[in-house]
């Protein structure tokens, strides 16, 4: 199977090809010890929906707190940052459907 260059997935053996999920490595943001997001590239090159399927896995986390306003600007700024990693991610799975390693 051809492992595109951005995954970092341990493969094993898979039942069915459709299985198999290519995987890039993790982008996470926390705010205070709490987790505001993981992301990551996946690749499924044998979906059973129609062909190769290439995308970014987000997962939100939860945040259930009372801000100060000083607390509240800093969960924001955190906010702007994780708005820029997540763009990021968004170029570069852009340039891999554009025809970049798959």
């Amino acid at each position: 199977m051809p492992e595109p260059a951005w995954c970092v997935s341990d493969h094993q053996p898979a039942g069915y090809r459709n299985d198999t999920i290519h995987s890039g490595p993790e982008v996470t943001h926390d705010f205070d010890g709490h987790e505001l997001f993981t992301a990551s590239l996946v690749g499924y090159p044998y979906s059973a929906s129609g062909g190769p399927r290439l995308g970014v896995s987000v997962d939100l986390g939860s945040i259930g707190q009372t801000l100060d306003p000083t607390e509240l600007d800093r969960l924001a700024a955190a906010f702007v940052e994780s708005a820029v990693r997540l763009r990021a991610l968004a170029r570069e799975l852009t340039a891999l459907k554009a025809g970049g390693d798959r």
